[in-house]
């Protein structure tokens, strides 16, 4: 089995022209939405609070998870796949989070992040960022 590679992944799992950066990709398919919330007086404080939340853009369908999927296919059913699923650095696969929602620091707030709780539940292995623990 081939190593993964995470920017190979992204490519594969994103339509075309979208961005492999994840800041940049939020960025780019967000600010137009944003516009036009704006401009019709819909951009109110808590959905304010939805897209400026965050410091760190999360993947709710994981790359890794379904890279496999994506493996040994012609490009017309990976664009099928594609459409199907939603993944890679779509819109409405990406999440604006906190760091301390999304990968952990160690501070007094002892706050629970999504990936120390999936590597804890054994749904996450092998990522690029190490178990950051509670406290300590």
């Amino acid at each position: 089995m081939a190593s993964f590679n995470r920017e190979r992944s992204k490519k594969l799992q994103s339509p075309k022209g979208i961005q492999l950066k994840e800041e940049t990709a939020w960025a780019g398919q967000i600010d137009p939405v944003i516009s036009d919330m704006v401009a019709n007086g819909e951009y109110t404080s808590p959905v304010r609070e939805l897209f400026e939340g965050g410091d760190q853009i999360h993947h709710i369908k994981g790359v890794r998870a379904l890279d496999a999927l994506f493996q040994n296919n012609t490009a017309e059913q990976n664009e099928i796949l594609k459409q199907q699923l939603g993944s890679g650095n779509t819109l409405m696969n990406l999440m604006a989070l906190p760091q301390r929602a999304h990968q952990g620091v160690k501070d007094e707030f002892n706050i629970e992040s999504v990936h120390n709780l999936m590597r804890q539940r054994g749904l996450e292995q092998n990522s690029a960022a190490d178990v950051r623990t509670r406290g300590a």
